[in-house]
């Protein structure tokens, strides 16, 4: 079942400034059909022997910069990570 609401709302990030690099995870997810965008929170594993590489852009490099420019989820898994550095 899709969340509208959350499909809806808003997308991104708050890291606090003076605490250093934050973690920065990107999921996969179940999106909803008509936005394209995550209709909730419930990850979604890749099935065995596929690969997502998952390309990251700043909109303000002069807020902070992004550790790795992509991102590999390999197949049975649902998570990578780099970090945001302010």
């Amino acid at each position: 079942m899709f969340r509208q609401d959350a499909a809806d709302a808003p997308h991104g990030f708050v890291a606090p400034l003076a605490a250093g690099a934050a973690a920065l995870l990107v999921f996969t997810v179940q999106l909803d059909p008509v936005t394209n965008r995550s209709a909730d929170l419930t990850v979604q594993p890749l099935r065995a022997g596929v690969m997502l590489t998952a390309v990251l852009r700043n909109s303000n490099p002069g807020v902070g910069t992004v550790k790795e420019q992509s991102l590999t989820i390999r197949g049975g898994s649902h998570t990578a990570f780099t970090e945001f550095i302010p």
